[in-house]
């Protein structure tokens, strides 16, 4: 492994500009590898804690309440002015939103590493950064400054960089990842792909959308992503909270960090 003193603050050379996909982003691959190792490192020898993130009710109980209230001012027109075609129209889309609300409200949670995920993603397409933060591994809350991904190059000097450090900073990094340039939006769409590397470790691909109004014309270019996520007691994390983290593109160094873990890996000193 990799002992030396892991930069939370990279103020050195600037990265150049890299495409990903749909995405321009600053980073250096080889920082992001051993930032990465020395978090995983972290987590296994159970720097980890956390408060639990628990589970997001209000929206899906306020989507069955509406259902049953649907339902029952139906039924109650139906009894007063004795017209069943009322009930017999609402009952469907009441059944509908209840049962939606009730699946959202299994899923809101992180007891598995798809919920986690969805969940993170749901958090972040509605702008729901405080919830999301929560979600987010307590290893990858520091200081590192991240640059903002974008839908065009542009001087490294000028791209915006933040710390996962607070909510307010973690919100900040997504509102300008969410918004990469004019006529440009990111939407992150998760996917049941899990695969198992490890104990209380998982691989899961999501996909990155990047859509773009081009002449009055919706343009749609989509990129695979794959994340790590790391169980926390009883729920899941997210290992990363960026839009793109180079290291996780090829997580050939996951199974060298569990294998040295078992041989009492030694920490590595933290610089900031």
């Amino acid at each position: 492994m990799n002992d030396q003193p892991v930069n939370l603050r990279p103020y050195g050379e600037i990265p150049p500009a890299r495409q990903v996909g749909p995405l321009v982003v600053y980073d250096d691959l080889t920082l992001a590898n051993q930032r990465a190792q020395w978090k995983l490192i972290q987590w296994l020898q159970g720097n980890n804690q956390d408060e639990p993130a628990g589970r997001a009710l209000l929206w899906p109980i306020a989507l069955m309440g509406i259902a049953l209230a649907e339902l029952a001012g139906s039924l109650s027109l139906g009894l007063i002015y004795g017209v069943s075609f009322i009930l017999i129209l609402s009952a469907p889309v009441a059944a509908v939103l209840f049962g939606h609300g009730a699946l959202a409200a299994s899923r809101t949670g992180a007891r598995s590493p798809s919920d986690c995920m969805r969940e993170f993603v749901h958090c972040i397409n509605r702008a729901d950064f405080r919830r999301a933060y929560r979600l987010l591994a307590a290893v990858d809350k520091d200081s590192y400054l991240r640059a903002a991904p974008s839908a065009a190059r542009h001087d490294p000097l000028s791209v915006k960089r933040y710390s996962f450090d607070s909510v307010a900073s973690f919100a900040a990094y997504w509102r300008a990842a969410r918004v990469l340039g004019p006529g440009s939006r990111l939407v992150l769409k998760a996917s049941s792909d899990v695969q198992m590397l490890g104990d209380g470790i998982a691989r899961v691909t999501l996909r990155v959308h990047v859509y773009r109004s081009v002449r009055m014309e919706r343009e749609d270019h989509g990129y695979p992503v794959t994340r790590l996520l790391l169980r926390h007691g009883d729920e899941w994390r997210i290992f990363d909270g960026e839009v793109l983290n180079l290291a996780e593109l090829n997580l050939n160094w996951v199974p060298a960090v569990l294998s040295s873990n078992e041989g009492q890996v030694s920490q590595a000193p933290l610089t900031s």
